[in-house]
C-alpha cells in the first residue's frame, strides 16, 4: 500500500536510496512568514476549509516536493481562532495530524508535544502501508498553523528528513 501512495502522489520508485544534493531549493511564499527548502519545485495547491463549528472558512495552502523515494508536505494556514491555551492549540494539531495520517491509511506510533513562549509544537510519527513510514511536525505561532512531514520508505535513512525540518525558519514580516 505504500507503493500506492507513492503512485498517486505522483512519485516512481527509482530504486535507489535517495542522497541529499544541491538540487534543493528554498519555497518562501511571498503571502507567509517563513522558509523551508525541498527537494526541487513545489506542486502548490489552495483549498477552502470549512468548520462544522460555524467558524470561518479558512484557505490550506499545500507544496509537495518529491525525491527519487520520499514525498515531502509544506502545508500552512491561519486558524479562525488564537489558541488561548496549550490544551486547545494541541486539539487543532491533533486534529490536522489524524486527518493526514487517515488520508494515508496510516497508524499513529508516537507523539510529541511541546509550548514555549506562546508557540505550540508537535512531532509525530506514523507507519504507512507497505513498510512506508511518515514523520510530521506541527507548528502553531499565532494564528498561524504550519504542518511539514514527509512520508518514505521505512528502509531510507532519515538524512534528508533532518534536512527538510532543519530548514525551517519563521520570519518577522
Amino acid at each position: 500500500m505504500f507503493a500506492g501512495f507513492v503512485v498517486a502522489c505522483g512519485l516512481g520508485l527509482a530504486g535507489c536510496v535517495s542522497r541529499v544534493t544541491a538540487d534543493w531549493q528554498k519555497f518562501a511564499p511571498p503571502d507567509a512568514n517563513f522558509s523551508v527548502l525541498l527537494p526541487g519545485a513545489p506542486e502548490l495547491e489552495n483549498e477552502e476549509a470549512k468548520s462544522d463549528s460555524q467558524l470561518p472558512a479558512t484557505t490550506i495552502h499545500f507544496a509537495t516536493a518529491k525525491s527519487p523515494t520520499s514525498t515531502f508536505f509544506c502545508h500552512y494556514w491561519d486558524l479562525s481562532y488564537t489558541p488561548e491555551s496549550e490544551v486547545s492549540a494541541q486539539m487543532a494539531m491533533a486534529g490536522a495530524r489524524d486527518g493526514m495520517i487517515h488520508q494515508y491509511e496510516g497508524q499513529l506510533v508516537s507523539h510529541e508535544e511541546s509550548s514555549a513562549g506562546g508557540q505550540y509544537t508537535e512531532t509525530f510519527r506514523a507507519t504507512l502501508p507497505d513498510d512506508g513510514i511518515m514523520q510530521g511536525k506541527f507548528f502553531i505561532i499565532g494564528r498561524r498553523q504550519y504542518m511539514l512531514a514527509v512520508a518514505r520508505p521505512a528502509e531510507d535513512g532519515d538524512e534528508e528528513t533532518r534536512k527538510f525540518f532543519g530548514s525551517f525558519k519563521v520570519s518577522d514580516r
